[in-house]
């Protein structure tokens, strides 16, 4: 609760404006997620990079409310909560071989099958959960029809909730419990993204915008700099209040 009271100040403070008019949205997202690791820093392990290097982007999905104020002729200030989930995959790692046990004239050799049966294919998935509270200008600079264009700059704070990491065998799927006692609880992470509304009517607006999410602080408190990142797509309904 101590994390949303100042949010819930902020909404208060904003709405005082009342020669503004505000807005109300539901978001979702479908991301692209990825972490980047500076393989330059001088006390990273030896070998790391190379071991991290089995891992790829994944999809993920946040969803989330947004409050949007006016606060000029063409500029919007938005902020709200919101349940993101950030991450990244494993590579597949080939367990379909063969297991030899017997010798031809006293040599192993290992194309000899042992009869066992040929393990799965093996994958892990990796999950954070933050909850995010951003602080975003936008700015729309067309307006054609029923259409208007916009770019969007800011960033946000995100708590640290918890981490799942699922490991896939075939078509089974497992959880796994991981030490997150070194994971920074407070992020702070930089947004841009551009466009468009497309006005249904008076009081509502659909968007949709490509959106870039990259957080400046290290994910672990820990030698080696990671940092969480994603490119996605945002869509969602606007509702007017005043």
């Amino acid at each position: 609760m101590r994390i949303l009271l100042p949010f819930l100040l902020l909404i208060v403070s904003l709405s005082a404006f009342g020669q503004f008019s505000s807005s109300l949205d539901c978001v979702g997202a479908m991301n692209i997620g990825y972490r980047y690791i500076n393989p330059n820093k001088s006390d990273v392990p030896s070998g790391f990079i190379d071991i991290r290097n089995n891992e790829k982007a994944d999809l993920r999905a946040d969803v989330g409310i947004n409050y949007n104020i006016k606060i000029g002729s063409n500029l919007y200030f938005r902020t709200g909560l919101r349940f993101a989930n950030k991450g990244y995959n494993s590579r597949k790692f080939d367990n379909d071989h063969k297991w030899g046990i017997q010798s031809q004239n006293g040599v192993f050799n290992p194309n000899i099958p042992s009869g066992e049966k040929e393990k799965p294919n093996s994958q892990f998935k990796y999950h954070y959960f933050f909850i995010e509270i951003p602080l975003v200008a936008r700015y729309e600079f067309l307006h054609k029809n029923k259409l208007s264009f916009y770019a969007e700059a800011g960033g946000a704070a995100s708590y640290y909730m918890k981490s799942v990491t699922v490991q896939k065998l075939g078509s089974d799927r497992k959880l796994i419990k991981i030490n997150d006692e070194a994971i920074n609880n407070i992020q702070i992470s930089t947004i841009f993204s551009v466009g468009a509304n497309y006005q249904l009517n008076y009081k509502t607006q659909l968007f949709l915008q490509p959106t870039f999410n990259y957080n400046l602080t290290d994910l672990v408190s820990a030698p080696v700099n990671e940092h969480l990142y994603s490119a996605g797509l945002e869509f969602g309904c606007r509702h007017r209040i005043k």
